[in-house]
């Protein structure tokens, strides 16, 4: 009886996960109010009562795919607040990076939550995905402001900093899902945080270091077919 009631709970779990992960694929593709929960059930291969056993309505798996996105975000965070890097390019690459290993492993629920950030046909998540974003940016903001205290960022430029950090992930992003950019290594990714830090770093020594980057930076842009 109990392996029975376990193989349940089982199959339970993987539909619950599965009608989420076709979501995101028909969201990230089409656009959240071009799919209708039919479309959904016909995706998962289950009945209408089957989809809305897990979730109550489509708004419900829009939230539960933005919280997804957003979970990640938040354990990097946490963790970076358990034990930060030391250097301020080292704090920057960990969060980069993150962001790009979600980017690699679920591209078009990143695509679904960016784009129902900006309203749209998905503006019945505009204010649950503002809200989610305000705590990621309030936890970045007090993580790198912890660097401008120790004087290795300029005085005020901690604010700046994350909103920079911001736009270059979302057009990194999108430059990615359009096929523009053709390379988003390590060495990529070190020279992005370079250049965001050049600019706002209060240690000479620091700013001369992040020069070594520019070569990978210029070459990486230089691989980029514009326009295309």
């Amino acid at each position: 009886m109990k392996g029975t009631v376990d193989s349940r709970r089982l199959k339970a779990a993987n539909l619950h996960d599965e009608i989420l992960e076709r979501a995101a694929d028909l969201f990230g593709r089409r656009g959240y109010d071009s799919v209708s929960m039919r479309e959904i059930s016909e995706a998962c291969g289950v009945s209408k009562p089957a989809l809305y056993y897990h979730f109550a309505s489509k708004e419900a798996i829009g939230k539960a795919l933005v919280d997804e996105v957003y979970d990640s975000l938040n354990s990097v965070m946490d963790d970076f607040a358990k034990n930060p890097p030391a250097e301020t390019i080292e704090a920057m690459i960990l969060i980069v990076d993150s962001f790009r290993r979600l980017a690699d492993r679920r591209p078009l629920l990143l695509l679904f939550v960016m784009r129902s950030s900006m309203g749209g046909d998905e503006d019945i998540l505009v204010n649950y995905i503002d809200q989610q974003n305000k705590v990621v940016q309030q936890k970045l903001t007090a993580l790198l402001f912890a660097y401008e205290q120790a004087g290795k960022l300029q005085t005020g430029s901690t604010r700046l900093l994350v909103l920079n950090l911001f736009g270059v992930l979302l057009s990194s992003f999108v430059a990615r899902m359009r096929g523009v950019i053709k390379t988003y290594d390590d060495a990529f990714v070190r020279a992005i945080c370079a250049n965001l830090i050049f600019g706002v770093s209060s240690d000479p020594m620091e700013r001369a270091k992040f020069k070594d980057c520019d070569s990978v930076f210029a070459s990486a842009l230089s691989s980029w077919e514009c326009g295309k």
